[in-house]
């Protein structure tokens, strides 16, 4: 019984710590991949808007609003959802960023008007 409560509690601390790891990841890309962003992205005449929308599994497809397949990776990636206007025109973008590294990889446009 003894055993079983310890690996019960093993357990639930190595979920605990790997949630909080990834949390810190998250919370580390997010500088990274708004300066990447702010960098990169077409023009904006508002300020732009930028926030985590999903992390995405390696081969998972990652979809646009419609629910349309638009791209798909071998590694696991953070995608932001940014968004903007210009000349009255408002956009979204997807920014995906590498997941271990931070590095932001593309901009993709999803919609614009």
């Amino acid at each position: 019984m003894k055993a079983l409560f310890m690996l019960a509690l093993v357990t639930v601390s190595s979920a605990l710590f790997a949630q909080e790891t990834h949390d810190l990841t998250v919370d580390k890309c997010f500088k990274k991949a708004k300066r990447y962003y702010s960098q990169n992205a077409q023009p904006s005449d508002v300020p732009r808007e930028i926030q985590l929308d999903q992390i995405l599994p390696a081969k998972e497809l990652l979809k646009d609003l419609t629910g349309k397949s638009i791209a798909s990776f071998n590694e696991d990636k953070l995608i932001y959802r940014a968004t903007g206007s210009y000349h009255s025109g408002y956009f979204i973008d997807l920014v995906v960023v590498d997941l271990k590294t931070c590095l932001g990889e593309e901009i993709i446009n999803i919609y614009s008007e």
